[in-house]
């Protein structure tokens, strides 16, 4: 089964990460074969956890703690576009919430929804690292938007919303 997940790309990508460590060490890159499983994926369904345990010779529970741990494993599907608002602690006291419902407005979704047309999941996540520019927005986990404001999220969200329409 796992070949069938992990093909050979991915199986080449996921042995670069296994080779830094010492041999014999794999379960080291566990991080990093979810997170290439799940770029190749979208998201993480039970069969591709299944399938790194096998691959990297783990046990199967030791590959679920690790995706249900951090917040960066989507286990539902998600839109094309992924926008994750901070809500840890400084962001929340700094209007994170505002930010929250602002988005689900503009969006006409529900935190933890996608949009109808596939293009846009809405999420709370934890800390960004962005503390001192709270709130703080994360997009598609390459873009981060600190100090965030009703005009900057215009800015941020009409691209992904006029994309293909």
């Amino acid at each position: 089964m796992s070949s069938q997940i992990i093909h050979e790309r991915l199986a080449s990508a996921i042995d670069q990460w296994v080779n830094k460590f010492p041999k014999g060490e794999q379960k080291s890159a566990t991080l990093m074969a979810l997170r290439l499983v799940q770029e190749e994926y979208r998201w993480l369904e039970q069969p591709h956890l299944d399938a790194v345990a096998e691959y990297l010779k783990l046990p199967k529970i030791d590959v679920y703690e690790v995706a249900s741990f951090y917040s960066m494993y989507q286990h539902q599907p998600v839109g094309k576009h992924l926008v994750k608002v901070c809500t840890s602690l400084s962001c929340c006291l700094n209007g994170a919430y505002g930010v929250v419902e602002y988005l689900e407005g503009k969006l006409n979704i529900q935190c933890g929804q996608t949009t109808k047309d596939g293009r846009i999941t809405l999420q709370e996540t934890e800390c960004l690292a962005a503390c001192a520019g709270a709130p703080a927005i994360c997009v598609d986990d390459k873009f981060y938007h600190e100090n965030v404001t009703a005009q900057t999220i215009e800015k941020m969200i009409r691209p992904l919303i006029e994309e293909g329409a």
